[in-house]
């Protein structure tokens, strides 16, 4: 009989490289077009997830506490401002870049407005930045707050504040379960990703495959799970 396990979240996380970027910038966008076309961040800075115009909301991390912002509209004479979390702005037209330093800590956001070039659209992307700490990730939801240990079961999340898709694999949020092993000592089991999708309100959509502990034993009881 399999034992199931009820779920307790405590969250944390590391991080590793991650490069930002979509199409470029186009003269034949529409005059209403408030979009941005692409987004740079400089050395030892990442954005959680591969930009794309669709998506406003995005958490960085800067290793160095200076991020050399440099950001493209889709339609080249529409007009941005890049507001800094001391209210400091910066504005121009089609691209603008400006370097911006972070205090060490998380939750400094930085925003950059669109207006499309007939006036009739502005579009505010969100940029969370977290300066040599990271910042803590979020759990929104969960599929199911039971779940069996045994190494085949899939568990759906939605998490704000993570960090997913580097082809490397250095800046990706990695799940665990812990509990205390035969041996009355503390230990943890990995929850593998299956797959991690951005959603355009800032989330992520991730699906984790509940991997089954050292010795094949199953658990009861609520257990932390930690994200790293």
């Amino acid at each position: 009989m399999k034992k199931l396990l009820a779920l307790l979240a405590f969250i944390s996380i590391t991080f590793g490289g991650l490069v930002a970027g979509a199409a470029p910038a186009s003269a034949t966008s529409a005059a209403d077009d408030a979009t941005l076309a692409t987004v740079t961040t400089g050395n030892f800075n990442w954005l959680n997830t591969g930009f794309r115009p669709s998506r406003t909301y995005y958490d960085v991390i800067s290793s160095r506490g200076t991020v050399n912002w440099s950001v493209a509209a889709a339609n080249p004479l529409a007009t941005i401002r890049i507001t800094s979390p001391t209210g400091a702005e910066t504005n121009g037209t089609g691209t603008v870049a400006v370097d911006i330093s972070y205090k060490p800590s998380a939750n400094q956001v930085t925003t950059v407005r669109v207006t499309s070039p007939d006036s009739s659209k502005n579009i505010t992307y969100t940029f969370n930045v977290s300066s040599k700490v990271m910042v803590q990730p979020e759990l929104v939801s969960m599929s199911e707050n039971r779940f069996a240990n045994t190494g085949s079961t899939y568990i759906t999340m939605t998490l704000k504040h993570a960090f997913f898709g580097d082809p490397n694999e250095m800046c990706n949020t990695s799940a665990f379960y812990e509990y205390q092993n035969f041996n009355g000592d503390n230990d943890s089991t990995s929850l593998g990703l299956a797959t991690a999708t951005a959603a355009d309100d800032g989330t992520f959509v991730a699906v984790f495959l509940v991997n089954a502990p050292y010795g094949q034993f199953s658990l009861t009881g609520k257990v932390p799970l930690t994200f790293r």
